[in-house]
């Protein structure tokens, strides 16, 4: 759930990054809309956060929504559950979603139009093997990864990579003349090195992201490089864990748009990049992932 959670934090503080550049000015853009975001996860409750829209001559960026009313909904209209308001605009469910299930979520509001969103979780990713290789590369020391799976040719699908390791840190403390000794676990998302051409940057170079564009429907191999944590005396290493995600397009397609964002916003001359979304009459995205987890240490 902690990872869960990171990636949701992530996804809601870019989208308000992402409000902040300024953009052609028309009338609708002026009216303020809810801003939806979330991520559901297969076999996981679904949490949303909202928020509003402020026009561009505001000072401020946004304002937690407190009490919409959120329904999820299945294709064929029938209520799955209302969300519950938890604290700081999150909303969260009880029901646990499914895989290939197409998912529709409302939010209600006195003070603005209703908002529509849709989204459908990925199936299971078909993992065939995982290799791994410690290596030296310019007199540093690297461990690649080698994953092999199998595409599902008959839908386009979009992937996403990301290494996890935690590492143990011990504290000495002195109280009344006694010593104790105190450890715990610090959580750190690893550097990505791109070994293949299929993998695209995303915003953080923690991550990275590819499409199944050039082997749809064929068992394929994708490589990448990290720090060799595993070697380094300087760490004091408790795991290293692989997370591969199915990801719906919604969420590839605001990983590269919010990318470009940032890859232009101090260039002179540039035309503005717009953020994907696909909230009807709001702002946001809704996405949906499904993942594997794999420990390598």
């Amino acid at each position: 759930m902690k990872m869960k959670g990171n990636f949701l934090a992530a996804i809601i503080f870019l989208f308000f990054i992402s409000c902040e550049k300024v953009i052609p000015i028309d009338a609708n853009f002026l009216k303020s809309k809810l801003v939806i975001n979330s991520i559901f996860f297969k076999d996981s409750s679904c949490t949303v956060h909202i928020s509003s829209s402020t026009s561009v001559l505001e000072k401020i960026t946004y304002e937690n929504i407190e009490d919409a009313d959120l329904s999820v909904k299945d294709s064929n209209g029938n209520l799955i559950e209302n969300l519950q308001y938890l604290s700081n605009g999150f909303y969260k469910g009880s029901e646990k979603l499914q895989a290939d299930n197409q998912y529709y979520l409302n939010a209600v509001h006195k003070n603005f139009n209703n908002v529509l969103a849709t989204t459908s979780i990925p199936k299971n990713i078909s993992i065939h093997h995982i290799d791994t290789l410690s290596y030296l590369e310019n007199g540093k020391e690297r461990f690649r990864i080698s994953v092999s799976f199998i595409d599902d040719g008959d839908i386009n699908n979009y992937y996403k990579l990301g290494v996890e390791m935690g590492k143990y840190v011990v504290d000495t403390l002195s109280l009344n003349g006694s010593t104790f000794i105190d450890s715990a676990i610090i959580y750190k998302w690893v550097k990505i090195y791109r070994d293949h051409e299929v993998l695209e940057r995303t915003i953080t170079n923690k991550e990275v992201i590819f499409n199944d564009n050039t082997f749809n429907g064929t068992t394929f191999s994708v490589n990448f490089s990290i720090k060799d944590v595993i070697r380094d005396s300087n760490i004091n290493l408790a795991f290293l864990k692989l997370y591969f995600y199915n990801i719906d397009n919604s969420l590839y397609n605001y990983e590269k748009s919010i990318k470009q964002y940032f890859d232009n916003y101090d260039i002179p001359s540039t035309q503005p990049v717009q953020v994907f979304s696909n909230i009807e009459n709001g702002f946001g995205v809704l996405s949906s992932a499904n993942v594997n987890t794999v420990r390598l240490y």
